[in-house]
């Protein structure tokens, strides 16, 4: 048996954000099937509801009333938590500036209405993809930064103990065992080298 409230979990969310009814209901009925789909009629409401919910994707209008699409942008792009959320616009607007205008303040893509459910979908699926490439970029990289952080720390050691082997054989070279001394000179030479 199909766990639904389970599949529903798993599925990235997606936020709509149209003041048409008609186009929520579009977009929704073509990504419904592969995603968790959240409707908002404004982008104030917007922001309410991503107060409690942080999508995967955001597909916003651009001509609405209040707040329009680009000045939800803008707002989105500098908040530090809801700036990485790709946004698509989805817009009635057919004009190479305006698709300019979008993709200049952080718009990851621009669709115009009317649209293909095909196309929307395989639009919103890149870039989820690209935005989970992205994150998973991120870890590596920070994984990398920590190695390099502990390599560093590791060479400094190094160096402190490589002084403090030079330290002790300058000042009790004589009284050494040669064997001690073998010892000290091949540590050091490793420590050196590292």
């Amino acid at each position: 048996m199909v766990d639904r409230d389970r599949m529903d979990r798993e599925r990235p969310m997606i936020m709509i954000v149209d003041d048409d009814v008609t186009n929520l209901k579009a977009a929704k009925n073509s990504l419904v099937d592969f995603y968790e789909v959240f409707t908002v009629p404004s982008a104030e409401k917007m922001f309410d509801l991503l107060q409690r919910n942080i999508p995967k994707l955001i597909l916003l209008d651009i001509n609405m009333p209040g707040m329009d699409g680009y000045e939800a942008l803008k707002l989105l792009k500098a908040d530090p938590v809801m700036s990485v959320i790709p946004v698509i616009f989805l817009t009635a607007i057919h004009s190479l500036e305006s698709e300019l205008d979008g993709i200049s303040l952080g718009a990851a893509d621009y669709i115009s209405k009317p649209f293909l459910p095909q196309l929307l979908r395989r639009k919103v699926e890149l870039h989820l993809m690209l935005e989970a490439q992205r994150r998973l970029l991120e870890a590596q990289l920070w994984k990398i930064e920590s190695l390099v952080k502990d390599l560093n720390h590791l060479k400094e050691n190094f160096r402190k103990a490589t002084e403090a082997l030079q330290l002790i054989q300058k000042k009790h070279g004589d009284h050494l065992d040669p064997i001690l001394v073998d010892a000290f000179e091949q540590v050091t030479n490793l420590l050196t080298e590292a």
